[in-house]
């Protein structure tokens, strides 16, 4: 039966007004966030793993809780002549959009205690969110491995909002199972997994400029605390005893 001119208009007004309201409050599009790193690592060594986001609209900023295990992964300390841990985590491209656009990020330990990261990233002022389809990671956290076993990262206190403060609501907010295996760091200087010549550099650069950047102790041979003397010929030795 067909309606009245005056009584279809009412019905499409019925069906469109509340589409219209329910539009204003619905959250920005669905995303996932993932947390992504080689998935084997190995005892005293240092890895990163990035947290990436994929298929956010409008994404403003992010805050979340970052779970670990701190008897198997220790955060590196990016300061360690500054009293308690300052947390190594850097911030990507993502929101700042290169360095053009002004970004607040704060990132400790919950209560100073490890196994809990508390991480917020935001951009600043009147500007709008970005629009992420490929997976791209916004930051990255630099751990420590401490001991043999399994690891699992994962999220809490979790949220990600557009520049009016709308959630975006997330499809997943993902966690990853690391394993930590041993292995036998002597020598290997920058953790390459390969003793050669460029450890051997990177020990004569410690000497003679004093820095102990790109040194790792656990490379550490005779145990004296030190990477020095022995280190560099061990190298060197690797080097010679490799080439064909």
């Amino acid at each position: 039966m067909n309606l009245p001119a005056h009584i279809n208009q009412k019905v499409l007004q019925y069906i469109l007004i509340p589409m219209f309201i329910l539009a204003l409050f619905t959250p920005a599009s669905a995303a996932d966030i993932h947390i992504k790193a080689e998935t084997v690592q190995y005892v005293g060594g240092e890895f990163r793993v990035d947290i990436s986001i994929e298929g956010a609209s409008n994404l403003y900023g992010l805050a979340f809780d970052l779970n670990y295990d701190p008897s198997t992964l220790t955060v590196v300390d990016s300061d360690p002549l500054k009293e308690g841990i300052q947390p190594k985590v850097t911030e990507g491209s993502l929101l700042n959009d290169n360095g053009q656009v002004t970004t607040l990020f704060k990132v400790a330990l919950e209560d100073g205690v490890p196994g809990k990261l508390v991480i917020g990233l935001t951009r600043s002022g009147e500007t709008d969110g970005v629009n992420v389809t490929p997976d791209t990671a916004f930051l990255s956290v630099f751990f420590r491995s401490a001991a043999t076993g399994d690891v699992t990262l994962s999220f809490d206190n979790q949220g990600a909002r557009g520049p009016a403060s709308q959630e975006i609501i997330a499809g997943t907010w993902g966690e990853l199972v690391l394993n930590i295996d041993q292995y036998d760091w002597k020598g290997d200087v920058n953790q390459d997994f390969v003793i050669n010549l460029e450890d051997t550099m990177i020990i004569l650069k410690a000497w003679t400029l004093k820095s102990q950047e790109d040194i790792h102790i656990s490379s550490d041979i005779n145990q004296d605390e030190k990477i020095g003397f022995e280190e560099a010929i061990n190298a060197m030795n690797k080097e010679i005893n490799s080439t064909p």
